[in-house]
């Protein structure tokens, strides 16, 4: 636990949060990811430590919307939604859990947007 509380950098095996992001948004993963995106349930602290690069970006405003606009430089509307879906796990305080795609949901939803349009979003 208390490693945790004051880390600045988070190291990702396997699935990193853009690939995650791609996965549930664009329906695609890179060719090194592609089998652990799939597989993304099995993975039961995926969600935690996505929560915890969220937190540590947090630090520098800029971070998570540059960061979004990397990721899904051709689609504005996903960059938002990957803003608004850090937005809102890093404002929770308690870890996410293992079912953070909940969160994406919500945000789809708030901006008059449908989750079953999206195929891969659990």
């Amino acid at each position: 636990p208390g490693t945790w509380q004051k880390r600045k950098i988070v190291h990702f095996h396997r699935l990193k949060p853009h690939d995650i992001l791609q996965y549930w948004l664009e329906g695609k993963c890179g060719s090194s990811a592609a089998k652990h995106c799939e597989a993304y349930q099995d993975e039961p602290l995926l969600c935690d430590s996505v929560q915890h690069f969220a937190w540590t970006a947090t630090v520098d405003p800029s971070i998570i919307p540059d960061y979004c606009h990397d990721i899904f430089p051709a689609w504005p509307s996903n960059s938002k939604l990957c803003v608004d879906f850090f937005e809102a796990i890093s404002s929770q305080k308690q870890p996410v859990g293992p079912k953070c795609e909940r969160y994406l949901k919500q945000v789809i939803t708030k901006r008059g947007m449908k989750p079953d349009v999206f195929p891969n979003l659990r």
